[in-house]
């Protein structure tokens, strides 16, 4: 710990005694190094893409590309049922003819 004291000075922090954490707006053309938002339809993107779990990837193509799931309160058990089978047979005629059908 005194290694990264000297190295740091950690104690000379002022968010040191916040035990919450915090946060901080910083600008990217002051700092370029800061992790943002991966760009949409490049390479790394698309392979995260890729690697997400089934449900997740089922879950959002309903919602988002299909809008089925668009209304998100549902009252009754055999409603939700009902939409949820609705969506798996759309999802899946999706998959089965192409992004040309839909």
């Amino acid at each position: 710990m005194e290694d990264l004291e000297d190295r740091y000075g950690i104690a000379t922090c002022p968010y040191i005694q916040n035990q919450t954490g915090y946060k901080r707006h910083m600008y990217v053309k002051e700092h370029p190094r800061l992790i943002n938002e991966i760009p949409r339809d490049s390479k790394r993107y698309n392979t995260f893409k890729k690697m997400r779990p089934a449900s997740e990837q089922s879950n959002s193509t309903t919602k988002e590309d299909l809008k089925i799931l668009f209304k998100q309160r549902v009252l009754k058990v055999s409603r939700a049922n009902i939409l949820a089978q609705m969506a798996a047979i759309v999802w899946l005629l999706k998959r089965s003819f192409g992004p040309s059908l839909l």
